[in-house]
């Protein structure tokens, strides 16, 4: 008999603040829930677990975690198995560089002191899933960003380094709500055959130019700000549906969240989408639900069989069905716990730990993507990639204004306003904090 159970582990007062305060989900008060483990609600835990029978823990081991040195191994190993056709890497030297980078960031991530911090060897994995997707498909991007390299004075980089930055903001970077002190740290990490001569700056550009390329060519209704928000989500969307890897949006409302699923659902047709470069992507079908306190298990794999069953009449090399929860934190509140069927679901893509389909090939899954006002329980947030919209600068605020008014540069009420918009930014800022 074996069983993996999660620790009891309590959120520190600082994150327990944060979650309080991160929407409109926690109308009861976390002192007047009836979810709790012994007095402690659960929803100040780290994971959503309840206690064990007293007789069962002289039977409980605590298996730990890998230390870096051995991490280091898996990955140097993962690294050469996964990406045995990437020509370019066939070289025990790039290896080592790339899995040196990997481990990096995954040692940074254990070292916060917030939902970034629950990193393993699955991280590891979708890294070198989406590090192989770009590098296959380099071809595809390297005109476009080469133009818009080519605008800001710059050269993009080679392929290979080109890959693992993307691979990185996509399992990395985009979890981080502040990011800067990880963008500094990580190009130190690059090092030959990895080339990046710009530093902090390409790297940021190299993220920002391949995200552009793919809203560029996204459908866009008229007076929608290009801010930060909707670039990042929309790439993230887009690439982890194509790769079937599961997503979590996590962010205040009015994040752009639910606008990116539109954005996607009515641009990415296959080869009916308007624009050519979308033609080589997967045609996406939504099947959304809304969850709620009411939501049970069985709702929730109802819809993930309702995608599937879809799916399963179309060729899966041109279509991908995709599951959405929206708020999904507040099923997390439920005394039926419904999340818990999202285990297996999106790690195997099977309903049951004992299914006779153990697992099943990653591109006959559906995709997920689960939309939260804050962040869940680690034990599902790592079964996905985790994307982590904070409060925008006065920047992002302003170019917001103006592109709301109008998409029109040369609009003459746009340009009547144009000396309000810093005011308008400044003081909703503040409003906000």
């Amino acid at each position: 008999f074996i069983a993996a159970c999660n620790p009891y582990k309590k959120h520190l007062k600082s994150m327990i603040v944060k979650l309080e305060s991160a929407g409109l989900g926690f109308y009861v008060k976390a002192t007047e829930t009836q979810e709790k483990l012994g007095e402690i609600p659960l929803r100040q835990l780290v994971y959503r677990v309840f206690d064990l029978p007293p007789s069962m823990r002289p039977l409980v081991y605590d298996f730990g975690q890998l230390d870096d040195s051995t991490e280091n191994d898996y990955t140097k190993q993962m690294v050469h198995d996964r990406c045995s056709t990437v020509v370019d890497l066939n070289k025990t030297n790039c290896i080592n560089a790339v899995a040196n980078v990997l481990t990096w960031s995954q040692s940074y991530m254990k070292k916060r002191t917030d939902e970034c911090s629950f990193v393993s060897l699955r991280d590891i994995e979708r890294a070198l899933i989406v590090f192989k997707y770009f590098y296959e498909k380099n071809s595809k991007f390297e005109e476009l960003i080469a133009a818009k390299a080519k605008a800001e004075g710059m050269t993009p980089v080679d392929s290979i380094t080109w890959s693992l930055i993307i691979s990185l903001s996509v399992c990395y970077h985009a979890r981080l709500q502040v990011r800067d002190d990880y963008e500094r740290e990580v190009v130190k990490q690059f090092r030959t055959p990895l080339n990046l001569p710009g530093g902090v700056k390409q790297f940021r550009w190299e993220i920002k130019w391949c995200q552009d390329v793919l809203l560029d060519n996204m459908k866009l209704g008229p007076n929608i700000a290009r801010n930060a928000a909707l670039r990042e989500n929309v790439f993230m969307m887009a690439v982890c549906i194509q790769l079937r890897i599961p997503l979590f949006l996590v962010g205040k409302p009015g994040s752009s969240k639910s606008l990116a699923k539109s954005i996607i659902a009515d641009s990415m047709l296959g080869k009916s989408s308007e624009k050519d470069f979308l033609k080589d992507f997967d045609e996406v079908h939504m099947f959304s639900y809304q969850c709620s306190q009411l939501s049970t298990p069985e709702s929730v794999i109802e819809v993930f069989n309702t995608a599937k069953n879809f799916q399963e009449k179309q060729s899966t090399t041109t279509f991908v069905s995709v599951v959405v929860l929206d708020e999904v934190g507040l099923a997390e509140d439920s005394p039926n716990l419904p999340l818990k069927a999202l285990h297996p679901l999106l790690e195997d893509g099977t309903e049951e730990a004992d299914d006779s389909h153990q697992i099943i090939d990653r591109q006959q899954r559906v995709a997920f993507v689960g939309i939260s006002n804050w962040a869940l329980d680690p034990a599902k947030m790592n079964r996905g990639v985790m994307v982590t919209r904070g409060d925008p600068d006065e920047k992002e605020l302003k170019l917001s204004a103006e592109e709301i008014c109008s998409s029109n540069q040369n609009d003459s009420v746009k340009e009547m306003l144009n000396p309000y918009f810093e005011h308008l930014a400044a003081a909703y800022k503040e409003v906000c904090e």
